[in-house]
């Protein structure tokens, strides 16, 4: 009788040390994607607190290097027209290649801006979607700016 219970034993400690490494690696796992976001959340506010201070010199840094012409010659075209009371980022979502799990390269941040775009001086919200991209280890932003460019929204 004794021999049997050893056996049952040895059989449920396998599938045991297999849920706890599951277990393990899964609060590894969200443990990453919750750095990787507080990372993220930290740049974008930084970016838009700059935007936001019009300090586009500063801002570009956050800017994907292949934008940053780009966003230059977009905030020369801006940087008299548009006013920022304040900002909130309302959502940060990955989205990345779900096929590699829970890619962490990609992120779109849903920002509400409280601002005004001349000659229009009332205060108004707006909402935009941040596209947002990782490389070598720091998130960068992939600017669009259109949408403040002669725009009375």
């Amino acid at each position: 009788m004794k021999g049997m219970n050893m056996e049952k034993i040895k059989n449920i400690k396998y599938p045991i040390v297999i849920i706890v490494m599951l277990l393990i690696g899964g609060c590894a796992s969200r443990q990453k994607i919750t750095e990787s976001k507080d990372n993220l959340f930290a740049r974008v506010e930084a970016y838009n607190n700059m935007f936001q201070e019009k300090r586009f010199a500063d801002a570009v840094i956050f800017v994907i290097k292949d934008k940053k012409k780009k966003f230059i010659d977009d905030v020369y075209k801006i940087r008299n027209t548009v006013g920022m009371d304040s900002f909130n980022i309302l959502d940060i979502r990955f989205t990345g290649d779900r096929k590699k799990g829970m890619d962490q390269t990609k992120a779109e941040v849903t920002v509400i801006y409280k601002m005004f775009v001349l000659p229009d001086i009332v205060l108004r919200d707006r909402k935009e979607i941040q596209r947002w991209i990782k490389v070598n280890g720091a998130w960068h932003i992939i600017p669009d700016l259109h949408n403040f460019i002669g725009s009375k929204r």
